[in-house]
C-alpha cells in the first residue's frame, strides 16, 4: 500500500510538471485551456505529497520572500481600498500569475528534467504561431484574414503577439548558440530572423518593436565575444533597427500614428491610444503623490481614473467611464503597482525583478545573454503595458521568470532536444 501510494504521488507530481509543459504550448492559443492546465497543475501538486517540503525550500529563496511580501501588501491593501467589491475580486484574480511563479518554481526546481521540456514546448508553440501568422499574411487558404489595424495576427492582440515574438527571438538565438547540431543552429537563427520580419513588416504592434529591439540590443551587449566584435554587433543591430524602421510601411504608419496622437494631446484631445496611456500615467502619478507609501489599494485604479477624467462632468459621464474601465489598469506594470500598492509594493516588485536579473547574470555565458535579453523584453514591454495584469502576457512572463530563476541549476544540455529528454552534461 505504501509503495502504491508513493507511486501515485510521484505520478501526480509528474502530471503537474507535464501540465506546465502543456501551459507553455497553449498560452498563445487558448485562455480556457491554459486556465484548465493551471488548475490541473495545482491539483496534481497538492496530491504530489511534497507540499511542506516544497514550501520550506521556496521560503528560503529571496525571490520568493519578495513575491510573498508583495502579495501580502496587495491583499492587505483591500483594507484601505474604496473600490467596489466586484472590482476587488476581479483584481485578486489578476494576481494569480504571481502565484504561478511560486508554483511553477517549486515543481520545476524538483523535477529539473522538465525545465528543458518547458523550453522546448514554448519554442515549438511560438514557432507554430510564427508560421501561422506568416501564412495569414500571404493569405494561405484555410487561415483567418489579417486583422484590420493589426496585420497578421492570430487570435491574440498585436501587443501579446509582439511580446511572444520577442521571446521567440531569444529562444531561437539560444538554440543557435547552444546547439551542437549545425542544422539546429541554422533553424534557430532562421526562426529568430522570421520573428523579426513578421513583427516589423507584417504586423502593426509598437510593443513588438520595442520588445524585439530591447532583446536584440541586450543580446549584442552580453554575447560572450570579444570587445571589438561586440561593438561591431551592437552597431549592426542599431543599423538594422534603423533600416527596418525606414523601410517598413507598418512601422512608419505606427510612428505617424504616435505623432498624431501626441499632437491631439497637445490640443487637449486625449481620445487616442497614446492619449489614453499618457492620461493613465498622469492619473497614476497623481494618485501616487497623494498615497505614496501604500497606494490607493487593490482594484481602485479604475475608480480613481474615472473620477479624475470626468471631473466637472455629470454623473452619466462617470458611469459610462466606469462601465468601460471597471477596475482598469494604467498600461504599465510599474505604474500599476506604484499607484495601487505605493512605494512598499513597488519596491518589493523591483527587488523580485532584481533577483531574476541576478539569476540570469549568474548563468553561463551563452545562457546569460539569452536570459537577460528575454528579461529585457519584459522590462521594456512592461513600461507601456500591464503584462502581469493580462492573462496571456502575464502567464508567459511567469514562466519566463521561473526559467531564468532556475538557470543556475539547469542541466548543462547541448540543446533543447537533449534537454527535452532530461539529459545532463558534465
Amino acid at each position: 500500500m505504501t509503495l502504491n501510494r508513493i507511486s501515485a504521488q510521484e505520478a501526480s507530481y509528474k502530471a503537474a510538471a507535464w501540465s506546465i509543459v502543456g501551459i507553455a504550448f497553449c498560452i498563445p492559443y487558448s485562455t480556457s485551456l491554459t486556465n484548465i492546465l493551471c488548475g490541473l497543475c495545482l491539483v496534481c501538486w497538492l496530491f504530489g505529497g511534497r507540499i511542506s517540503e516544497d514550501l520550506r525550500l521556496l521560503c528560503r529563496e529571496p525571490f520568493a520572500q519578495f513575491l510573498l511580501a508583495f502579495l501580502a501588501v496587495a491583499l492587505l491593501s483591500m483594507v484601505w481600498s474604496e473600490a467596489a467589491g466586484e472590482y476587488i475580486l476581479h483584481s485578486i484574480s489578476k494576481l494569480r500569475k504571481i502565484l504561478l511563479v511560486l508554483l511553477f518554481w517549486m515543481i520545476l526546481n524538483r523535477l529539473k528534467e522538465f525545465q528543458g521540456k518547458v523550453l522546448f514546448s514554448a519554442f515549438a508553440s511560438l514557432t507554430v504561431l510564427l508560421l501561422v501568422c506568416i501564412g495569414i499574411y500571404f493569405r494561405v487558404p484555410g487561415l483567418p484574414d489579417m486583422t484590420p489595424g493589426q496585420g497578421a495576427i492570430f487570435l491574440r492582440s498585436h501587443i501579446a503577439q509582439g511580446y511572444f515574438m520577442a521571446l521567440l527571438v531569444c529562444l531561437g538565438v539560444g538554440l543557435a548558440i547552444r546547439s551542437k547540431d549545425r542544422r539546429m543552429k541554422i533553424f534557430g537563427g532562421v526562426v529568430s530572423v522570421l520573428a523579426v520580419v513578421l513583427t516589423f513588416f507584417m504586423t502593426n504592434g509598437r510593443t513588438g518593436y520595442v520588445c524585439i529591439i530591447a532583446a536584440a540590443g541586450t543580446l549584442a551587449l552580453f554575447l560572450p565575444i570579444g570587445r571589438g566584435k561586440k561593438l561591431m554587433l551592437c552597431l549592426v543591430v542599431l543599423v538594422a533597427a534603423v533600416v527596418m524602421a525606414i523601410n517598413s510601411t507598418r512601422v512608419q504608419n505606427r510612428i505617424n500614428d504616435a505623432i498624431v496622437d501626441i499632437e491631439k494631446v497637445e490640443e487637449g484631445n486625449w481620445n487616442s491610444s497614446i492619449g489614453y496611456r499618457l492620461s493613465a500615467w498622469k492619473t497614476s502619478v497623481e494618485v501616487f503623490e497623494n498615497n505614496p507609501v501604500l497606494g490607493i489599494g487593490l482594484g481602485m485604479w479604475g475608480t480613481e481614473f474615472c473620477n479624475r477624467v470626468t471631473s466637472g462632468a455629470d454623473g452619466a459621464a462617470r458611469e459610462k467611464c466606469m462601465d468601460f474601465i471597471k477596475e482598469g489598469n494604467p498600461h504599465s506594470d510599474y505604474m500599476n503597482w506604484l499607484s495601487q500598492f505605493g512605494l512598499v509594493g513597488f519596491a518589493l516588485w523591483l527587488l523580485f525583478l532584481f533577483e531574476v536579473f541576478r539569476s540570469g547574470w549568474k548563468a553561463e555565458g551563452g545562457l546569460r545573454c539569452v536570459a537577460l535579453a528575454a528579461l529585457a523584453s519584459y522590462l521594456c514591454g512592461a513600461l507601456f503595458n500591464s503584462f502581469m495584469w493580462d492573462f496571456s502576457e502575464g502567464t508567459a512572463s511567469a514562466l519566463l521568470f521561473v526559467v531564468i530563476l532556475l538557470l543556475r541549476n539547469l542541466p548543462c544540455c547541448k540543446d533543447f532536444q537533449e534537454a527535452s529528454h532530461g539529459s545532463r552534461c558534465l
